[in-house]
């Protein structure tokens, strides 16, 4: 059992060496990387935390114009939304406007017409009572026979008339007016839907660019990762010097102050981009701080 534990582990650890030993560099951390056969782990951690964290500005930067786009988005959504509301309440009123304004004044024009026709023909009939009298006291008088010669053919002007007036009556009631109204409360009906869909178009772009501001605000370089990203190049300029000062075969004294220096920088390197996880991790749970 114990044995296949040991296994298990060296397997592990085998996997986790391939794994870290794979992962793509910069061409200054590859110039960083250990020489075969060293065993300092930590300039190898060095240079893992270097991308790590160049990785998560590389990231902000990606995000950054999809924020753009997701609020240009929004904007003109609200846009399209109210031309939408506009165009609602000009299809109102245009409705408003044929039942209130429009048909009462065609149907009072028709109306008009017809009670105007037969007032003239009660008029005509009344004058031509009246002579018809008065040719039975004078029969033959020229002047009678001569206002009496034009009121048959007035009269049936005037019925023409009636019929006419009665028939756009008709019409108006009938087809016209139903035709008006079907169209404009047809419009009415199109313009709250439309209102209704750029409503929803509205939401669905605040959603869009509420993800993308939290997706930006969780990729946007904290300052404690600013700080680990600047302590981490320090640890490295100073491992170089280490190693520059090695190959040249520089006193050991010295040799060894620029290890210590740039073992100092690594460490401070790893607690800052620790203080960045637990603040992104705070952070991504929606923690303010």
């Amino acid at each position: 059992m114990r044995r296949r534990f040991v296994l298990l582990a060296a397997l592990a650890l085998a996997v986790l060496t391939l794994a870290l030993t794979s992962m793509p560099r910069p061409k200054a951390l590859a110039q960083a990387r250990p020489p075969a056969g060293d065993d300092e782990g930590w300039r190898d951690e060095l240079a893992r935390l270097a991308v790590e964290i160049q990785d998560q500005m590389d990231e902000a930067e990606r995000v950054a114009p999809q924020l753009s786009d997701a609020m240009d988005a929004v904007e003109r959504a609200n846009a399209d939304r109210t031309k939408a509301e506009t165009d609602l309440k000009i299809a109102k009123m245009a409705l408003t406007e044929y039942n209130d304004g429009i048909f009462p004044i065609e149907l009072r024009t028709a109306e008009g017409g017809i009670a105007a026709a037969e007032a003239a023909i009660a008029r005509a009939k009344q004058k031509l009572e009246i002579i018809d009298r008065a040719l039975k006291q004078r029969p033959g008088d020229p002047s009678l026979l001569l206002a009496r010669v034009d009121l048959p053919n007035e009269i049936a002007v005037q019925e023409v008339l009636i019929q006419n007036a009665k028939g756009q009556k008709e019409q108006l009631l009938r087809y016209t007016k139903p035709t008006q109204v079907a169209t404009r409360q047809a419009n009415v009906i199109k313009c709250e839907s439309d209102v209704m869909a750029k409503k929803a178009a509205v939401g669905l772009a605040q959603l869009r660019r509420a993800k993308a501001e939290r997706t930006a605000g969780q990729a946007r370089p904290l300052r404690q990762e600013k700080d680990a990203y600047s302590a981490v190049s320090d640890a490295l300029a100073l491992e170089q010097q280490w190693q520059a000062a090695r190959a040249a075969k520089k006193p050991a004294d010295e040799v060894r102050k620029l290890e210590d220096r740039a073992r100092a920088q690594y460490a401070e390197a790893r607690r800052s981009w620790r203080d960045a996880r637990v603040v992104r991790a705070r952070q991504r749970l929606g923690f303010r701080d």
